[in-house]
C-alpha cells in the first residue's frame, strides 16, 4: 500500500513520512510519558507526520517547497543578494510565575539567534579544523518586531495567561487562543515563536515552510528558551531555538531522520545513522566522522556551534523570489526607527589595539567636561559585564584569556552620573592553537617549563608562589583562580616569584606558570593548589583531597572527583610512564559533591597519569595505580 500518491519514490521525504506514519499505525494512540530530560527530543518530525496524514495535500506543497528549494540553492548565495533580517514575535504563554519568562531571558534568545546563524558564537572556535571550512555565515538576522499588525509600536513580545497546565505539538493548542493558547499574526509577515510549558519531554517543535499559515512558526519550551532566568542545562545557551528556526528554514535532522543513505538534502554535511546526544565528539557512522558540532543534531548546547555552507544556501534560498519566507523581506513589523542623536558626552574615535595574546590597548579622544570614563568588558555570548572607572583616556587590559572573543563598551563620567554607553566593540585575542592566530618566530631553542613549582602561605590572606628560575627568561606570567570563582587573573613579573595579598581564607587556589623569552613564550606547569586556611589550622590533608581518583568495585571504571562549586567541562586523558598518551575520552562534566566515573578497559596495567584539563585550559594531574 502506497502511503502518499506523489513522484517521491526514494525519496528521503517518502522514507520519513512512511516510517513515522508506520510507528503511529502500529502503536495507536500514544500514552503521555514522563522522563527526565537529559537528552535533547525535538518534535518537529513527529508534528510534520501529524500534518501529512491529516492534510495530504500538504505532501504536494513540501515537494513543491523542495524542488524550488534544491534549483534556487544550487546559486549560493546569489539566491538572495543582502542581508535577511526576519521580524520577531515572542508570545509568552504561562500559568505560574515562572512560565511568565523576563524580556531579559527573551532577548538573550535573540541574541543568540544573531550570533549563530550569523557565525558570531563565541564557541565557533571549538569547531574542529576538519569541518571548519565548511562553517558559513548565513546572512540572516532577527530582530524583535517594532510594529504590530494593526501598525502600532510593540515590543515584540507578547503575554497571555492560560489555565492550561501543558501544551503538545499533537493538537497544536499553543497556537490557538480558543485553546489555551495565543493565535498567530500573520505568518507571511512574522515569525511567531510560542513559548510556553510543553508537555511530554518535548523542548521544542517547528514547522516546515509549505505547511499551513495559521500554525506556522516555532513552538519552544520556557525552560530551554534563552540563556538566562529560568533555563534549565545542559540546554541552557538557546541552541534549542536556534535548532528549532533551522527546521522553520528548511533545514533537516543532520543524520536525516533515517538509517546510512537516507540524507538531510545538504551535499557537505557528512551521514549519520542516527541522532548524536551530550558531546559525543568524533563518533563515526555511515564511512566519516559525524558532524556532532551542527545545530542541527542532538548534541547538548554547549557543543553545537556551526551551520555549513549548505546549510546557508538552503535557508537562504527560501528568501529568493517566488519563494515560501521571500514576504520577510518585505514584512512592516519592522520599521526603520530615526537614528539617535549622538551625545556631545558620548566618547569619539573609541577604538581597540590588540597588543599581546592577554591583553588589549583601548583609546579614544578626551570627552569636554569628563571628569572620568567608565568601561565595561565581557566574554562575547555570556551576560555578566565587568566595569572599571579611568580618568585617562586610554585602558591597557591584561588578563585576558587567550583565543576569547570580547565585547567593551564605554561611556563618559560627568558630575558622578555616566552619560550612556557607545555602540559595542568587538575584538579576540590571540593565542589561538588553530592557526587563527600569528605564530611565534623561535629563534632561542627549545622553551621549556618551570620547575618545582609551590607555594606556602604569609599570612591569613596572603600566598606566595614560586619556582626554579628558568636560563633565558625574561620574565614569568603566572594565573590563577580560585576554586570557587570562574575568572581567571594573570600577573607578569621578573622574579620567579609572586606574592598575592587580599585573597579570602578558606578557598583553594589554582595556580600555573610559564617563562617568557624575548622572542616567544614557553609551556604553562601543570597546576599547582593551595587551600588558604587558618595558619593554625592547615594540614597535609586539606592540600591534598581536592583532586580524588577511586576504584570501582568491578575494576572496569575508576572515579574522579574535583572540588569544584558548579558544573565543570573537562577533557580526560591517561598517559603511561614514558609520556605517551593511551587514552582519551569525550568531553565530560564534572558535578560538585560527585564521582565521574570513566572506563579503564584496556588500559595497561601499572602506574599512570591521570590529566584533566578545564576550560579555562589548566591542566591538573593525578598518579593513578592499575
Amino acid at each position: 500500500m502506497r502511503l502518499f500518491e506523489l513522484p517521491l519514490s526514494g525519496s528521503p521525504l517518502l522514507w520519513w513520512a512512511r516510517k513515522s506514519l508506520l510507528v503511529l499505525l502500529l502503536l495507536g494512540v500514544s500514552v503521555p510519558v514522563v522522563q527526565a530530560q537529559t537528552r535533547r527530543n525535538c518534535g518537529t518530525m513527529e508534528y510534520w507526520d501529524s500534518q501529512l496524514r491529516s492534510n495530504p495535500a500538504l505532501n504536494r506543497r513540501m515537494m513543491d517547497v523542495e524542488n524550488r528549494t534544491r534549483e534556487q540553492a544550487k546559486s549560493g548565495f546569489r539566491a538572495v543578494t543582502g542581508k535577511v533580517n526576519i521580524p520577531v514575535v515572542v508570545h509568552v504563554i504561562y500559568r505560574t510565575g515562572e512560565q511568565n519568562i523576563s524580556e531579559a531571558q527573551i532577548r538573550s534568545q535573540i541574541r543568540v539567534l544573531n550570533e549563530d546563524f550569523q557565525r558570531k558564537n563565541a564557541d565557533r572556535v571549538k569547531t574542529p579544523a576538519m569541518f571548519g571550512m565548511l562553517a558559513a555565515n548565513s546572512g540572516i538576522s532577527f530582530q524583535l518586531a517594532n510594529r504590530d499588525p494593526q501598525g502600532n509600536p510593540t515590543s515584540g513580545i507578547t503575554r497571555h495567561q492560560t489555565s492550561t497546565s501543558a501544551f503538545f505539538s499533537s493538537d497544536n493548542g499553543a497556537k490557538y487562543a480558543a485553546m489555551g493558547g495565543v493565535d498567530a499574526w500573520p505568518s507571511d509577515q512574522y515569525l511567531n515563536i510560542w513559548v510556553c510549558n510543553l508537555g511530554l519531554g518535548i523542548l521544542g517543535y517547528s514547522q516546515f515552510p509549505g505547511g499551513p499559515a495559521e500554525t506556522d512558526g516555532v513552538v519552544i519550551s520556557y525552560k530551554f528558551f534563552g540563556t538566562t532566568g529560568v533555563v534549565k542545562r545542559p540546554f541552557h545557551l538557546g541552541r534549542t531555538t536556534t535548532h528549532e528556526v533551522g527546521h522553520w528554514l528548511n533545514l533537516r535532522h543532520i543524520w536525516g531522520d533515517g538509517p546510512c543513505g537516507v540524507d538531510d538534502l545538504v551535499d557537505d554535511t557528512p551521514g549519520a545513522d542516527g541522532p548524536n546526544h551530550g558531546c559525543a565528539f568524533g563518533h563515526s557512522s555511515c564511512g566519516s566522522v559525524n558532524m556532532t558540532q551542527n545545530f542541527m543534531d542532538y548534541t547538548d548546547d554547549a557543543c553545537m556551534n556551526l551551520f555549513t555552507k549548505g546549510q546557508a544556501n538552503r535557508m537562504r534560498a527560501l528568501f529568493a523570489p517566488g519563494g515560501p519566507r521571500r514576504s520577510l523581506l518585505f514584512s512592516p513589523g519592522l520599521v526603520k526607527e530615526q537614528a539617535p542623536i549622538v551625545s556631545n558626552y558620548q566618547p569619539q574615535n573609541f577604538q581597540v589595539h590588540l597588543v599581546a595574546d592577554n591583553k588589549v590597548r583601548m583609546t579614544w579622544a578626551p570627552v569636554d567636561g569628563a571628569d572620568k570614563y567608565r568601561a565595561r568588558i565581557r566574554r562575547a555570548g555570556t551576560e555578566k559585564w565587568i566595569p572599571r572607572v579611568f580618568s585617562n583616556t586610554y585602558i591597557n587590559a591584561s588578563g585576558l584569556q587567550l583565543c576569547t572573543d570580547y565585547e567593551i563598551q564605554l561611556e563618559t563620567i560627568i558630575a558622578g552620573k555616566g552619560k550612556g554607553y557607545t555602540s559595542s566593540k568587538y575584538f579576540k585575542t590571540g593565542g589561538c592553537s588553530n592557526g587563527s592566530s600569528t605564530p611565534v618566530q623561535v629563534t632561542s631553542g627549545p622553551a621549556k617549563a618551570p620547575q618545582t613549582l609551590a607555594a606556602s602561605q604569609l599570612a591569613e590572606r596572603e600566598l606566595r608562589i614560586f619556582w626554579e628560575a628558568v636560563p633565558g627568561a625574561v620574565g614569568y606570567r603566572v594565573q590563577y583562580k580560585a576554586s570557587n570563582g570562574t575568572k581567571v587573573f594573570a600577573r607578569e613579573v621578573k622574579k620567579n616569584e609572586l606574592i598575592l595579598t587580599n585573597l579570602v581564607s578558606g578557598v583553594r587556589y589554582f595556580y600555573r606558570v610559564k617563562a617568557i623569552y624575548p622572542d616567544k613564550a614557553g609551556p604553562y606547569t601543570p597546576v599547582g593548589a593551595y587551600f588558604l586556611g587558618g595558619l593554625s589550622r592547615m594540614s597535609m590533608r586539606t592540600q591534598q583531597d581536592y583532586m580524588r581518583v577511586e576504584k570501582g568495585k568491578s575494576g572496569t571504571k575508576i572515579g574522579l572527583a574535583f572540588q569544584t562549586t558548579q558544573p565543570m567541562p573537562v577533557k580526560v586523558s591517561v598517559w603511561d610512564a614514558y609520556g605517551r598518551k593511551v587514552k582519551s575520552y569525550p568531553l565530560k562534566t564534572l558535578y560538585p559533591g560527585k564521582f565521574l566515573p570513566l572506563d579503564i578497559v584496556g588500559l595497561p596495567r601499572g602506574s599512570l597519569l591521570l590529566r584533566m584539563e578545564d576550560r579555562d585550559g589548566f591542566v591538573y594531574e593525578k598518579k593513578i595505580a592499575l
